[in-house]
């Protein structure tokens, strides 16, 4: 390529890829600021509810109530807690506040935290809703700060301030230049999103969220901006939290995050053509693409540089850098080494987990529904295997799937001949079994096996484990249970990645949710590793 078209298309590129940093700051300067007049005579005190949804959050629930009911308000809040399948004692701390007023609602079944905010503001009865997180500590003046703008009938939603507890590091220096921008943008009418902590709405404005809403903190005030209500910032209001134990989990938040980017943009990209709304949703855009951006930079310069033995030695230098970001330690502590090295490693993780959020919302491949990092004692006391462990551990299954498909694929066909012959029903069952998300966190994976009940052996005995001579068995079931022939099609789950060749058996929540009670740290023990074919 030749140099002036490389350089004038890296130019575009770079400019680009640093106008949500740099440009946008500039921009927001250079745009007038929305004066407005203050109401003169306040109106009577709202009623205020409080939205908690929570997911197996029995480290943090009994804080977070002690101090939401201690918060000052202009009247007493209605605290409302949506507990979305836990696993754990969360229903049972939340019920210990019904005499403080609390009001519980259990959801059995894990359905996301959209599902969560649409039934708490449902059952709701206050004229204001204020939306939080379960580890977020909210500051004294917090909830009659976000009030306070309400008194203006303009305003639909309220966003807090955020920072990060203790030495934050570059974390925390990050979201306090977020609330300043954000300061910024509500004094000129731009802003469209809140920090998820804290931030409130009007009731009357709620519309339920799609269940399969992800950044719900941008989505709620977005669809308000978009339907003309403004977005203010209360700068006395602050919801704070713990900083990133570890850089796996600020990558798989970041993953989550960019594929509620592009879900977000696709679904409201028609707010690309309001003047007001544009400018922040392109600011999310470019931030979002940021890898997009630097990989055509790194090609252009690559072919640029290519007739030269040096420049092929930098290009090469440089996609070195680019594709090694995987290869950072997992455990890594963001907050770890020196300042420089924390903003870069933060930056080139944050970047792939861009690209790999793009890549799974491309394939429509949400991987999981959130749940807090695992941060159990048996978990924190175990660190994450070794990149090379876990290449090694991964091509040894995969050698092992071979071997099976190969050398024993007239044993599949036979088994599913007499699964077929010998009663009817479906060949492969499918079963929802537990095992431990990228993250450490639990989540569920539909396990295959040969059918060896009778179809529908639960509906009348509901969940239960097979017994001696148990009437729902096959004749041929029992044949394949007593020889383990019925779990050969779960090498299929080995190679998709969810089971290993080695490791404990996956339970179904139910039982798993039991056994934790019979067996302390059952759930601690087969949550960190993933399960496998051989039970250890």
């Amino acid at each position: 390529m030749a140099p002036l078209p490389a350089a004038l298309a890296i130019g575009a590129l770079a400019l680009a890829f640093i106008a949500p940093f740099a440009l946008y700051p500039l921009l927001l300067w250079a745009w007038p600021v929305r004066r407005r007049a203050t109401p003169t005579e306040p109106g009577a005190a709202p009623r205020i509810s409080v939205l908690i949804p929570a997911c197996n959050e029995g480290a943090h629930l009994a804080a977070k109530l002690d101090q939401t009911l201690a918060l000052p308000a202009p009247r007493p809040l209605e605290v409302l807690v949506y507990s979305d399948g836990s696993t754990d004692d969360t229903v049972a701390i939340a019920r210990r506040y019904a005499e403080r007023g609390v009001r519980l609602i259990v959801g059995e079944v894990r359905k996301g935290k959209a599902h969560g905010l649409n039934t708490l503001a449902k059952a709701a009865t206050g004229e204001l809703l204020l939306l939080t997180d379960t580890s977020a500590v909210l500051t004294p003046d917090t909830v009659p700060a976000l009030a306070a703008p309400f008194a203006d009938p303009e305003v639909g939603a309220v966003a807090a301030a955020y920072t990060i507890r203790g030495e934050g590091g570059t974390e925390g220096e990050y979201w306090a230049l977020e609330s300043r921008i954000r300061a910024a943008e509500a004094e000129r009418g731009l802003l469209v999103s809140a920090a998820g902590a804290a931030y409130m709405v009007r009731a009357r404005d709620w519309t339920p969220l799609p269940p399969d809403t992800v950044n719900d903190d941008y989505v709620i005030p977005l669809r308000l901006r978009l339907a003309g209500r403004r977005v203010a910032f209360a700068p006395g209001a602050s919801a704070s939290d713990d900083p990133t134990a570890r850089l796996e989990h600020a990558f798989h938040r970041w993953v989550r995050i960019a594929f509620g980017n592009y879900q977000m943009l696709w679904r409201h990209r028609a707010g690309f053509l309001r003047p007001t709304v544009a400018p922040a949703l392109l600011r999310k855009l470019l931030r979002t693409m940021g890898p997009l951006l630097l990989l055509a930079a790194l090609a252009v310069l690559t072919a640029a540089l290519w007739p030269w033995a040096a420049g092929r030695a930098v290009a090469g230098a440089c996609w070195l850098l680019a594709l090694g970001v995987p290869l950072l330690s997992r455990d890594a502590r963001p907050t770890a080494g020196p300042r420089l090295w924390r903003f870069l490693r933060l930056f080139l993780v944050a970047q792939y987990a861009y690209l790999v959020g793009l890549a799974r919302f491309t394939l429509r491949r949400r991987r999981r529904l959130w749940r807090r990092p695992n941060e159990s004692a048996v978990a924190g006391q175990l660190a994450p295997l070794p990149t090379s462990v876990r290449v090694t551990k991964r091509l040894v299954d995969l050698a092992a799937c071979a071997v099976a498909f190969t050398l024993g694929a007239p044993v599949f066909l036979a088994v599913a001949l007499a699964v077929r012959l010998d009663s009817p029903g479906p060949v492969i069952y499918r079963q929802r079994r537990m095992r431990p998300g990228d993250d450490g966190v639990p989540t569920e994976f539909e396990m295959l096996k040969f059918r060896s009940m009778v179809v529908d052996a639960e509906a009348r005995s509901g969940p239960a484990f097979a017994q001696q001579a148990d009437p729902r068995i096959t004749r041929v079931g029992a044949f394949l249970r007593k020889h383990r022939l019925d779990e050969l099609p779960q090498f299929i789950n080995v190679l998709r990645g969810e089971m290993s060749l080695i490791g404990p058996r996956p339970e179904r929540q139910t039982f798993a949710s039991a056994l934790e009670m019979k067996v302390p740290g059952f759930t601690d023990r087969h949550m960190v590793v993933k399960p496998g074919l051989t039970g250890w």
